[in-house]
């Protein structure tokens, strides 16, 4: 069965997420998965090094709306763009999923529309969806309170619809567990 796995940071990138997958699809045969970011590796030799040797698609940036920054309508906008944004990469991902023949979809926190995103298109896509929960989600958006909104209304929605949460520790996991009611997998760093 051939995974799909949607992160905001891939090798060769230095961040401790990118690492992980590093060590985790490692010892995997490139045919057993691909690759889906919006941030992905670039082409040239030196920023290659190190990548993983999978298929990998790089997602588009979301669809922002260019107006609305006057009369109070600035958390209307950025309510709107999160919204488009998650709907406009379900559909990159759906069709990813459809065009490898995934039969399955891991989408890690990072980018905050990757998590939703990833859920919706497994749907569409009918495969199951886990997520791979490296930090709190619906934590990371405290800056702008549109998306801190609808992060911390999406996180639950989310995450009780994965097949499986994963977590790198057992203290996110009994935090997850105890505000969401999901049992999740530990998978050490």
């Amino acid at each position: 069965m051939k995974v799909a796995f949607v992160s905001e940071s891939l090798p060769p990138s230095k961040t401790g997420q990118a690492m992980v997958l590093s060590r985790l699809l490692g010892g995997w045969s490139p045919s057993d998965y691909c690759l889906i970011s919006a941030h992905a590796p670039g082409g040239t030799d030196a920023e290659a090094a190190g990548a993983l040797p999978a298929k990998t698609y790089a997602l588009s940036a979301p669809p922002l709306l260019g107006r609305g920054h006057r009369f109070g309508l600035q958390y209307v906008r950025e309510g709107v763009d999160v919204l488009r944004g998650v709907r406009a990469r379900a559909a990159e991902i759906a069709e990813v999923l459809r065009r490898e023949r995934c039969g399955a979809v891991v989408a890690c926190t990072g980018d905050m529309l990757d998590l939703p995103a990833a859920c919706l298109a497994a749907a569409r896509a009918r495969v199951p969806f886990y997520a791979y929960v490296f930090d709190h989600y619906s934590y990371r958006e405290w800056g702008v309170p549109a998306r801190r909104f609808w992060a911390a209304r999406m996180e639950p929605w989310v995450l009780r619809r994965a097949a499986r949460v994963i977590v790198p520790n057992e203290v996110l996991g009994d935090d997850l567990r105890r505000r969401l009611s999901v049992e999740p997998a530990v998978i050490y760093n």
